[in-house]
């Protein structure tokens, strides 16, 4: 919940200030979207807190449904503004990480293939902005490997800390 927070903080320059995307956006909105990311995060913290109270469970409930939320946020950014936030993959990594610590293998890979999937299909709109076919695809695929690469070795790390931890609980 707290990259939640950490994230809203340091995007809110760069939407309040017209840096990227360069599109016709009044300030107003701009700052209503900021405001809107603000309220969201507290009302999900607020949420999560009050969950917390009754159960662990109940926690891990609100914490998957922010992310989920986050993903689709990230997704329909990507559908918005292809040519303008391809970079928004650092954020599939996290999310695989934070899967492969919950659960296991199956679980990590299956996330990852399909933000692999979602992502090449939204950048696939950047072949019609001037940049070279061989390139954007390059580009895409290196990342998709980079991030099959990094769900398999956080599952496999995580698996790993879970037999020591359990072996040192048996000793």
């Amino acid at each position: 919940m707290m990259l939640q927070w950490i994230v809203t903080v340091v995007l809110t320059p760069f939407v309040l200030l017209p840096l990227f995307p360069r599109q016709n956006v009044g300030f107003t909105v701009r700052l209503l979207i900021v405001i809107g990311a603000y309220v969201g995060s507290g009302v999900m913290i607020l949420i999560y807190l009050r969950a917390r109270k009754v159960s662990h469970s109940a926690a891990a409930v609100v914490v998957n449904i922010t992310a989920f939320l986050d993903v689709v946020l990230v997704f329909v950014a990507l559908l918005v503004w292809p040519k303008y936030i391809p970079d928004l993959f650092w954020i599939f990594p996290i999310l695989v990480i934070v899967i492969a610590n919950r659960f296991g293998y199956k679980e990590s890979i299956a996330a990852a293939v399909g933000l692999s999937t979602l992502y090449a299909i939204t950048i696939v709109a950047r072949l019609n902005a001037g940049i070279p076919t061989r390139t954007v695809i390059g580009d895409t695929l290196i990342r998709v490997v980079f991030l099959l690469l990094i769900a398999l070795a956080t599952a496999f790390i995580s698996q790993r800390e879970r037999r020591e931890r359990r072996d040192a609980r048996i000793l």
